[in-house]
């Protein structure tokens, strides 16, 4: 029976504009959950998210059925 294997891992990075350090405390408490979230619905689970105050990293898992501008996209 044929089948259609991938095991791609994806290192994103996104920055806030102009490097502006808005993303501490209660923001990025917040946000990386919310990330965690957004790839678990979209079939890329998540490895690891964190980040520091001007960006925010996103490891996951892609799905064999998304390509990457679609998981930046979203």
């Amino acid at each position: 029976m044929p089948q259609s294997l991938s095991s791609l891992l994806t290192h994103l990075v996104f920055s806030t504009k102009s490097r502006e350090q808005w993303l501490k405390g209660d923001v990025a408490a917040k946000m990386h959950p919310y990330l965690v979230g957004v790839l678990n619905n979209i079939g890329c689970p998540s490895i690891q998210v964190g980040g520091v105050s001007d960006h925010v990293h996103l490891f996951c898992r892609l799905s064999r059925t998304k390509s990457v501008a679609e998981v930046v996209e979203t």
